[in-house]
């Protein structure tokens, strides 16, 4: 009570690249939340923040939040693109520590957003080798 819940609204394949700790994943536009169980843990929490990887699809399910009644859901401006560009750490899908943030670029558009160094797709080289965009 009385903390952040912070929601990762993101495809699978993102999440296993990288993701901000502590956050809960709840699938693309929260397709896998309880949103009944959220709504009574939310009124104990000061925010429930959304983040994806920019900040469409999160912003998405905070409206849908909001509606549900979770008026102190925000989506986070810029989501973990910002967050990784700014150099702010995540850890890996495994758990572990990332020396230099990452994120999955969603796709060569999206991706722009995403410093090209940022860029992982969860391979040990980094590369876009064997991997397809998720959109």
């Amino acid at each position: 009570p009385g903390g952040v819940i912070l929601l990762d609204a993101r495809a699978k394949a993102e999440w296993d690249v990288s993701r901000i700790e502590g956050a809960e994943f709840v699938g693309e536009d929260g397709e896998l939340l309880d949103i009944p169980s959220l709504t009574s843990r939310a009124t104990g929490a000061i925010l429930v923040v959304c983040y994806c990887s920019v900040g469409y699809r999160s912003s998405r399910l905070a409206v849908k939040l909001n509606a549900a009644g979770v008026a102190n859901a925000f989506n986070m401006k810029g989501s973990i693109f910002k967050w990784c560009n700014e150099g702010r750490a995540v850890i890996a899908g495994n758990g572990g520590a990332l020396a230099t943030p990452k994120a999955h670029p969603y796709n060569s558009i999206f991706g722009g957003m995403l410093d090209s160094d940022k860029h992982s797709y969860g391979d040990p080289e980094g590369s876009e080798a064997g991997t397809a965009a998720l959109a």
